[in-house]
Parts: C-alpha cells; sequence; structure tokens
C-alpha cells in the first residue's frame, strides 16, 4: 500500500473565484522623491575636494622630480662618497 503524499482536500474548488481575489487586491501607492534645485553648496564641496586632489598631484610630481634629479646625478653622489671614503681611510692609517 503506498502512502498518499498529497492532500487532495485542499485542491478542491472554493466559491471564491480568482478574479475576484485580484480586484479586492489594492496597489501600493509609490511616492517618487522631489528632487530639490540646486542651491550651491555642493559647489563648494567640489571646489575643495578639487584643491584636495591638486594639492596631492603636486607632491606626486615633486616626488617624481627628485627621484629624477637622484638619478641623473647618481654617478657623481658615486664619485663624491668614494673620495670621501678614501680620505677617510688615509686619516685612519696616519696615526
Amino acid at each position: 500500500m503506498k502512502p498518499r503524499l498529497v492532500d487532495f482536500s485542499q485542491f478542491q474548488e472554493s466559491s471564491i473565484s480568482p478574479k475576484l481575489i485580484f480586484n479586492e487586491i489594492e496597489k501600493p501607492i509609490i511616492s517618487t522623491p522631489i528632487k530639490e534645485p540646486f542651491k550651491g553648496k555642493g559647489s563648494n564641496d567640489t571646489i575643495i575636494k578639487i584643491l584636495f586632489n591638486l594639492v596631492f598631484i603636486i607632491i606626486i610630481l615633486i616626488g617624481i622630480y627628485l627621484l629624477y634629479i637622484r638619478y641623473k646625478k647618481k654617478d657623481e653622489n658615486k664619485i663624491k662618497y668614494n673620495k670621501k671614503i678614501e680620505n677617510l681611510y688615509n686619516t685612519i692609517n696616519k696615526y
């Protein structure tokens, strides 16, 4: 004997037709937000953001320029460093 997996009493026709149920349900009223006119407060914020970004860009450019100068003078600095080391070595060996 097989068990009954479905309760057929739930499928009996009801006295209310689906059309009546559909008409009784009210659609929700959706309100759209009203946009406020532009007052100009945002312009100060955008100017501050732009200036802040420009300051960081200038700092980065200065850093890149300093690295470029350091790279170009690499050989000169190496020669100066070797001379200082030789002078230090000679002064230590004198005494």
